[in-house]
């Protein structure tokens, strides 16, 4: 599913968002790392077309963000 979305409108992507997929593929409920996504597939993707644009974290609670930003890092760092 992502690699189709990203062939659709990867070029004009301007904004991301570091959310999660739940179980059941429900998305925006739980913090980065927390869920299904994967991650490395999703980043490698925005690397593919380019993407320079931010990436937003939102919705945490003031504990899920050191865990959230490290995850991201982490992954971000490969």
């Amino acid at each position: 599913m992502l690699d189709e979305a990203f062939a659709l409108v990867g070029k004009d992507i301007v904004l991301a968002h570091a959310k999660d997929l739940d179980h059941d593929g429900d998305a925006g409920h739980k913090a980065a790392g927390q869920g299904v996504l994967d991650y490395d597939r999703y980043l490698g993707l925005l690397r593919t077309y380019h993407f320079k644009g931010p990436l937003l974290l939102h919705g945490l609670s003031v504990g899920e963000v050191p865990g959230c930003m490290a995850f991201l890092r982490a992954k971000l760092a490969l």
